[in-house]
């Protein structure tokens, strides 16, 4: 599975499709890192992509480091760090297997579904595992996945009758290249960072509207009324995506 995902990322900012479609972070979720986390933290993007978080953040003073399994994502944010003229360590890796220290950093971000990318609930806790190592003591995780009840009811349908997929789904974009997801209930997302002992678990909507239209809107009326739905427990059954924020005990 990890040959694919990483094809699949290889391919997608390739065909330049990604960029396309996400050349921006989602401003929700965005102003809800800025507004939890110190300017004095260090970051981890687990997932980093193309740098979609990572450049922004480090164009607001944070220092950040982060770590890919796609070679041609890493490519493309080597040469937009440069462009941009910021600082950030990244590597080619694996999220399961993070090459740092223990308590070495204030959050690890890990956005647009990186999670879910992983087969197997024994794996997705081992990067839930490797998150909860590298934090520091009262550190914050930040971490969105897909939401099951709004996304990919037709590839949930097929699924069940594929006792290969019983973990989760397959989709397929454009440019010709499957990508895996497991998708996520709220009640199944908070059991997965509990049992990981992580702490004061919220968990919220990311967005009601797909992601690429989300962050492209520029209706404040729309923006305004995503906010208030977002804000409230029924976030976690219409949302796209959703948005878990947890903490490391201290």
């Amino acid at each position: 599975m990890e040959r694919i995902i990483r094809e699949f990322y290889d391919n997608y900012i390739s065909s330049g499709e990604y960029e396309k479609k996400y050349p921006y972070p989602n401003p929700y979720v965005l102003n809800i890192i800025l507004k939890i986390l110190s300017k004095r933290s260090f970051v981890l993007d687990a997932g980093c992509g193309n740098g979609r978080y990572l450049i922004p953040l480090a164009m607001e003073g944070y220092k950040i480091s982060g770590i890919d399994i796609s070679g041609r994502m890493l490519s493309n944010l080597y040469s937009r760090i440069k462009l941009n003229n910021v600082s950030a360590d990244v590597v080619l890796g694996d999220i399961r297997d993070l090459s740092i220290k223990n308590e070495c950093v204030d959050a690890v971000i890990c956005l647009f579904g990186v999670l879910s990318h992983i087969q197997g609930s024994s794996n997705r806790d081992k990067a839930l595992s490797e998150f909860y190592r590298v934090l520091k003591p009262q550190g914050t995780l930040i971490v969105s996945v897909p939401n099951k009840y709004r996304r990919f009811f037709k590839e949930q349908i097929l699924s069940k009758l594929n006792s290969h997929l019983a973990d989760g789904i397959l989709y397929k974009r454009n440019f010709d290249s499957i990508s895996f997801y497991h998708l996520y209930s709220a009640t199944e997302l908070y059991r997965a960072l509990s049992q990981n002992n992580f702490k004061e678990i919220t968990i919220i909507g990311e967005s009601l509207i797909t992601e690429c239209f989300s962050i492209k809107n520029k209706c404040k009326l729309l923006k305004s009324i995503e906010r208030v739905f977002l804000s409230s427990r029924i976030s976690q059954f219409i949302s796209y995506n959703l948005l878990a924020i947890a903490k490391k005990e201290g």
